[in-house]
């Protein structure tokens, strides 16, 4: 989360155990939920490397 904030999202929503983030300048939502031992999930991470890189 804190990587993802430090690349321009903001928290828009959070519904249930969804965080959705938001970014002015790139169209996709990226979202995390945390596991029980409160880390973020292995493919929501792939996935938000990838929307920030522009894949």
């Amino acid at each position: 989360v804190n990587c993802i904030e430090s690349n321009g999202f903001l928290l828009d929503r959070v519904s249930g155990s969804h965080h959705i983030f938001v970014h002015s300048h790139i169209e996709t939502p990226i979202n995390m939920q945390k596991k029980k031992d409160g880390t973020t999930k292995g493919y929501q991470v792939k996935q938000a490397i990838k929307i920030i890189d522009g894949e």
